[in-house]
């Protein structure tokens, strides 16, 4: 089964977006808007990159 898990900061409930960054060992930010998220999470649904990797998404 192919899997991507996606671990968050703090999550803002704001629709508003900002420049983000993935990375797959460290998160130096400490926030991210719940817009961000939405947007990354659909593009992972026909996006092999992460698949089986756990990022963390700021």
């Amino acid at each position: 089964m192919d899997w991507t898990l996606v671990r968050v900061p703090f999550i803002e409930f704001s629709e508003n977006k900002s420049k983000i960054k993935i990375d797959l060992e460290d998160c130096p930010g400490s926030k991210i808007n719940a817009a961000d998220i939405a947007t990354f999470v659909v593009q992972q649904l026909s996006d092999q990159t992460y698949i089986k990797k756990s990022s963390i998404y700021y």
